[in-house]
């Protein structure tokens, strides 16, 4: 079993005021109770139609998008794997993902969960005082074209695979979703069907649905799907789907602006 922390930044989290992250964690305590009903599923879903296990509900969960100078992109994975060793040891780790733009190959992001019980303690555990950190912190703002761009994500409902592990052959999407506040749960349940259908599908192997910790008509959506290609995809996804039809004529009515996705290739995966 394998583990790494591709860590983006102490001076950077620590720059972001902590009662940002106070209120998103505050928000997502207040939904717990919801969040650990049975498989998360919506009513009527048997467990035994969906092909995936239930992540944890309570993880804390970053992505972070990176742009970074094109002689400076070695350095940077370089970098990231040298952490492998000690990340290792962190007992609160989860889960990992790395990918590079499929159309940039100076951009890079990470999708990154932690078992931290809130934000103060992953600074207190996680970041400060760890020496194996300092070489990518010392260098890390010379790499980059511009500053690192973070997200905090409460996690909602999420689904991993029981039979696929990740692999950097998978086609990975990040989709951002701003939903008109009247619509909000009308869409919820919408997303909810196409999530609980779409795990039985054979190439399906995670996705994650977050609500934004700043404001809660946004939501994003993290997906691998071990599908060699966007044209595979789309024929074995998308053409024909009853649950998915439906959802793409209820969608333009409840979104305030078009949802923006972004295609990713995978650069590493690890979890624990």
């Amino acid at each position: 079993m394998k583990a790494v922390r591709c860590f983006w930044g102490m001076v950077m989290l620590m720059a972001i005021s902590l009662p940002f992250y106070s209120q998103a964690m505050n928000g997502k305590n207040d939904s717990k109770s919801n969040k650990r009903e049975v498989n998360n599923l919506e009513e009527g879903v048997s467990m035994e139609n969906v092909r995936a296990k239930i992540a944890n509900p309570d993880d804390l969960v970053f992505y972070v998008q990176f742009h970074l100078k094109p002689e400076f992109v070695g350095d940077f994975k370089e970098s990231l794997l040298e952490l492998v060793n000690e990340m290792a040891k962190e007992e609160t780790f989860v889960s990992t993902f790395l990918h590079q733009d499929s159309n940039d190959p100076n951009k890079f992001t990470i999708y990154e969960r932690w078992r931290e019980a809130s934000m103060e303690d992953f600074i207190s555990k996680q970041l400060k005082g760890k020496e194996y950190r300092k070489y990518y912190e010392d260098h890390i703002e010379e790499w980059s074209a511009t500053t690192r761009d973070i997200s905090v994500l409460a996690p909602m409902n999420q689904w991993i695979s029981k039979e696929i592990e990740p692999s950097d052959n998978d086609l990975a999407f990040y989709v951002n979703f701003h939903i008109k506040p009247e619509k909000v749960e009308e869409w919820k349940k919408a997303a909810l069907h196409v999530l609980n259908s779409m795990t039985v599908e054979d190439t399906f192997v995670a996705a994650f649905l977050h609500q934004d910790a700043n404001n809660a008509n946004k939501f994003t959506l993290y997906e691998r799907w071990s599908e060699p290609s966007m044209e595979t995809f789309m024929k074995n996804q998308l053409a024909g789907k009853a649950y998915r039809d439906e959802y793409e004529k209820q969608l333009p009515d409840m979104i305030s602006s078009p949802r923006t996705f972004s295609v990713l290739k995978p650069a590493g995966n690890w979890n624990k």
